[in-house]
């Protein structure tokens, strides 16, 4: 969402008045907000991985970002990603099989 009056297309956002020394132009602001959800039935994956660790994933982020003008854009970013269910994996070695020494 072009918070200052922006088209936004699939090429971007044009600032209205780009950004310019002595106040003539600011720039335009761009907010925007997403979330996404999987979830993963313990039955979808029968072969390549332990049935009874079904779950679900969820991801939230919003960005703040100053487009000062076509080709310069300055963005604040945040996201968040949960997890529910299935197991905590344990690692027991690494790539090669290998088991990890024991500390101490």
């Amino acid at each position: 969402m072009a918070i200052t009056g922006e088209n936004l297309t699939e090429r971007g956002a044009a600032p209205l008045r780009p950004f310019a020394r002595g106040g003539k132009g600011w720039g335009g602001l761009l907010l925007s907000a997403r979330y996404g959800e999987l979830s993963v039935d313990s039955g979808s994956f029968p072969v390549f991985a332990d049935p009874p660790r079904g779950g679900a994933h969820h991801q939230r982020g919003v960005s703040l970002g100053w487009s000062l003008n076509r080709a310069l854009k300055i963005v604040l970013d945040y996201q968040n990603t949960s997890f529910e269910g299935g197991e905590r994996a344990v690692p027991t070695g690494d790539r090669t099989g290998r088991a990890h020494p024991s500390p101490g």
